[in-house]
């Protein structure tokens, strides 16, 4: 089934995919990596309802798995429901555990649907104090920060280390801002 699943998620066969997750999840039901590929089988068929809902049902029994939460948190961002994102995002960044990415991802949503910076600062400079070296995605999260903070300077400083060392490269989709 693993290697079923792996050719599905591979090839874009996203209802394959879930079908698999799913049996993968009958036939172990605390098997989180299951619950997972379903979950992210059905967001791609644009089933978000439906894989929030196997996460919540996942996370009442296992309410403190940080890869459960983390998946419900991205489900709630790709929503689009403002409210709910947030709810999910507070609690994830909230954690003991919460780890740089985490904070990166969460700040950057932050940054693209509010106009104050002051909540993606927050979080982007936690994940600079856990994270050394810093990363490229988290060197760019950091860049449009300072750059919404009319910091343009701090900004560009970012951006550099942003930067795929390569010079013979396009840019990347994230280094677009």
């Amino acid at each position: 089934r693993g290697q079923r699943l792996a050719i599905a998620r591979r090839t874009a066969q996203w209802a394959d995919a879930a079908a698999v997750a799913a049996e993968i999840t009958a036939a172990d039901p605390a098997r989180r990596v299951g619950i997972e590929a379903h979950a992210l089988a059905l967001a791609n068929q644009h089933k978000l309802a439906e894989a929030a809902a196997l996460i919540d049902t996942a996370l009442l029994g296992a309410p403190d798995d940080h890869a459960l939460l983390v998946v419900r948190t991205e489900l709630a961002m790709g929503s689009g429901v403002w409210r709910d994102a947030e709810r999910w995002m507070d609690r994830l960044t909230g954690r003991a555990d919460v780890t740089a990415t985490d904070l990166n991802n969460v700040a950057w949503a932050r940054l693209g649907l509010n106009p104050d910076p002051t909540a993606a600062q927050a979080l982007a400079t936690r994940a600079e104090a856990m994270e050394h070296p810093l990363s490229p995605q988290l060197a760019n999260t950091l860049a449009a920060v300072a750059a919404e903070a009319g910091e343009p300077v701090k900004a560009w400083r970012y951006a550099e280390h942003s930067w795929d060392p390569r010079v013979d490269h396009a840019p990347h989709d994230a280094d677009w801002y």
